[in-house]
């Protein structure tokens, strides 16, 4: 890509934080998506973040109950929703409130 034609650095900051809007924000996108220059500059940005935009995109930290008994049976109480709101009809399973009632 002409990098003539590239966004200045205040745009590609503004683009990667979230502060473009309408047809500036697609014109932008579109040209990042095929000039590996703007790309390049981008993750250069990424890794001089603000602190708190650089705290939010590291991953949570497992919460300091995780290894309780109660935190893993609530957790697997939940996935088992997920995975029967997923699943074929299975009457042969049972219900989600038994399998509850069984893990107490």
């Amino acid at each position: 890509m002409n990098v003539a034609s590239c966004p200045d650095r205040h745009a590609l900051r503004a683009f990667s934080s979230g502060e473009l809007s309408g047809d500036r924000i697609r014109e932008v996108a579109e040209h990042v998506d095929s000039c590996t220059s703007c790309q390049s500059i981008l993750d250069a940005q990424s890794n001089d973040a603000e602190p708190v935009v650089a705290a939010l995109r590291q991953p949570p930290a497992e919460p300091e109950y995780s290894n309780e008994s109660e935190y893993r049976h609530a957790l697997a109480f939940v996935q088992a929703i997920g995975r029967a709101e997923n699943s074929v009809d299975d009457r042969s399973s049972p219900t989600l409130v038994a399998r509850w009632t069984e893990m107490f």
